[in-house]
């Protein structure tokens, strides 16, 4: 197994990886819904990898089959995150067959280290109940924050 950045190879296989992830997640998606997802991801890909977005995978002779995202996140510095960057971790997500084999957690720790040298101040992310474990074992604490998440949707 080889653990590596993403790279522009690699998009399509990344696209299957995050839809197979979503539809675990979440359920089956519309086919309207996968249809635009599906759309929009080259381009995004395309435009970020090696940027703002980090991709880190297991490849397995040309094959992905584990992958984690982070997004780095630039906003006005604050005590909360004197660098002015944050990190966010997501889609991680391991095809069935390679699971337990501790994929997951060799990408999530170039996560982190990549994350902390693209000068984030900490990496968040929100945890499905699969995830919890591999969270805590990295180092990942619950938040506790006196502010409520909020969101409006536009779609």
């Amino acid at each position: 197994m080889i653990y590596r950045s993403g790279a522009p190879e690699d998009i399509s296989q990344l696209i299957n990886l995050r839809l197979a992830y979503l539809t675990e997640d979440m359920g089956p998606i519309e086919a309207a819904s996968a249809a635009l997802i599906s759309q929009r991801l080259p381009s995004y890909f395309s435009a970020h990898m090696g940027k703002d977005l980090l991709v880190y995978v297991a490849d397995q002779g040309g094959r992905l089959v584990s992958t984690a995202l982070v997004i780095l996140v630039d906003k006005p510095a604050s005590p909360s995150f004197p660098t002015g960057r944050t990190a966010i971790l997501l889609n991680v997500y391991t095809l069935p067959d390679f699971r337990r084999q501790g994929h997951a957690q060799k990408l999530v720790r170039m996560a982190l280290n990549g994350a902390r040298e693209g000068g984030a101040s900490y990496m968040e992310l929100k945890a499905t109940e699969a995830g919890l474990n591999l969270y805590r074992k990295v180092g990942f604490q619950p938040e506790q924050s006196h502010y409520t998440n909020m969101k409006y949707s536009f779609l």
